[in-house]
């Protein structure tokens, strides 16, 4: 169960993060193009991760049901 937390725990941090970088980006001024482009990156790095671990979450409770 402990484990299971600690996936679920992770896949809210990575939204949050996900949910801050988008805040962020929308505030920055239209010079901050370098600093958009890194969020959008860093961004989609964190959605793979996100849906790679939702996945695994829920082929795991498709297993034990």
């Amino acid at each position: 169960m402990s484990q299971e937390m600690t996936r679920i725990q992770k896949i809210e941090k990575g939204l949050n993060k996900l949910g801050n970088n988008l805040t962020e980006a929308q505030t920055l001024g239209a010079f901050s193009m370098g600093k958009k482009i890194e969020l959008a990156e860093e961004s989609s790095r964190l959605a793979y991760a996100v849906l790679s671990a939702m996945f695994a979450e829920l082929k795991e409770i498709k297993a034990n049901v």
